[in-house]
């Protein structure tokens, strides 16, 4: 229940404009606890140029995996295919 919780504060402050969601801002609003052990996701929330779509995908990845829905390995590849379609339309760079 409190992942989930966790989760809804992340889309929550992914939501907030860049100045809202600077490194110091985000830290404060989460626990602590979520802070140490999810630094990439705290990073990317932290970007001024967090592609919001990304980040609910993220989050969704993190859910179904969660619930037992997904394993690792799958959400990875997923989230890894995603951001190469992002980053490398063309398949090469």
């Amino acid at each position: 229940m409190q992942r989930d919780v966790e989760l809804r504060m992340v889309e929550s402050i992914g939501m907030l404009p860049a100045s809202q969601r600077t490194p110091a801002i985000v830290a404060g609003l989460l626990p602590s606890a979520f802070v140490e052990s999810h630094p990439t996701l705290v990073r990317m929330l932290s970007d001024p140029d967090m592609d919001v779509a990304m980040l609910k995908m993220v989050l969704d990845r993190i859910g179904l995996v969660r619930g037992g829905h997904n394993d690792v390995h799958d959400a990875s590849v997923e989230v890894g295919n995603a951001l190469a379609a992002t980053y490398f339309p063309n398949g090469r760079e």
